[in-house]
């Protein structure tokens, strides 16, 4: 029998936080803010709390192909979904939450 684990890769897998912040940074000038919400929406409410623009530009951010897997990795979470993956009845499925949408880790 085959076990399916459902990982969510939004602050597990990747350090979604980080990555935003910085893309925040680098594309619309936005200085860093200290993100508190536990979640992308929440994150967004933050920024958007400070100016509503910046909610619309993160919503861009995030929704761009590739926001997630260039995010920075959280290395021991890589290496629990690793081991997860090496024994032979365990199949691991990451949710991309901006896309809704399973995806298989690469690597």
């Amino acid at each position: 029998m085959v076990r399916v684990v459902l990982v969510s890769m939004d602050g597990l897998l990747c350090d979604y936080k980080a990555a935003l912040s910085r893309a925040m940074e680098e594309r619309f000038g936005v200085s860093p803010i200290e993100l508190k919400a536990k979640s992308l929406p929440g994150n967004i409410r933050e920024y958007g709390q400070v100016n509503p623009e910046y909610a619309a530009c993160a919503k861009r951010i995030i929704r761009e192909k590739g926001f997630f897997e260039n995010a920075p990795s959280v290395p021991e979470a890589i290496k629990g979904i690793e081991y997860l993956e090496s024994t032979s009845d365990t199949k691991v499925v990451c949710m991309v939450p901006s896309a809704g949408k399973p995806t298989r880790p690469s690597g």
